[in-house]
């Protein structure tokens, strides 16, 4: 019984295709595929008003709906849409038009976006190559202990050829 009450009270998540500049509407919330960039897998989306870029196999809440995209490619996105909002209702917000910009302008934000998604990314690999020169500056127990090794059987040489 708790079981079916939990079935029917969670969000059903609908996979569509989406090209540029078409829309999907669901529970009072207007889902717009602004701009797509196929060569580095993510499209620009725009709901109620607040915009979002997404990588290919990401996800990401915008506005009470999430958006996973499954596919991108040139012209067209598969994405799955889950709408947390229920009995939402439709307003000003609902019709996207401070999202809806030139295409140039579109894809300047998600060129500038990508650029620093990129610039984000270079500093962790940058981070990353820091924190291995500072793995790599100290001695390990290993050497230490083999040059102590070495160091005691030429000294115990060293004293046997005197003693001679």
């Amino acid at each position: 019984m708790i079981f079916l009450i939990l079935l029917s009270t969670s969000a059903i998540a609908e996979r569509v295709t989406l090209f540029k500049n078409q829309s999907y509407f669901d529970e009072g919330k207007n889902i717009t595929l602004l701009g797509i960039d196929h060569r580095k897998d993510k499209a620009l989306f725009c709901v109620n008003n607040e915009q979002a870029i997404v990588a290919d196999g990401a996800q990401k809440t915008v506005n009470e709906v999430s958006l996973s995209v499954k596919s991108v490619s040139s012209e067209k996105i598969r994405v799955e849409i889950d709408v947390y909002c229920k009995d939402c209702e439709c307003d000003s917000n609902c019709l996207n038009l401070e999202c809806t910009k030139s295409s140039v302008q579109i894809q300047d934000d998600l060129d500038r976006e990508i650029e620093s998604e990129i610039i984000e990314d270079e500093n962790v690999i940058i981070l990353s190559q820091n924190e291995e020169l500072i793995e790599n500056q100290g001695l390990s127990t290993f050497n230490v202990l083999l040059a102590v090794s070495i160091l005691v059987v030429f000294s115990f040489t060293l004293y046997y050829l005197i003693k001679r």
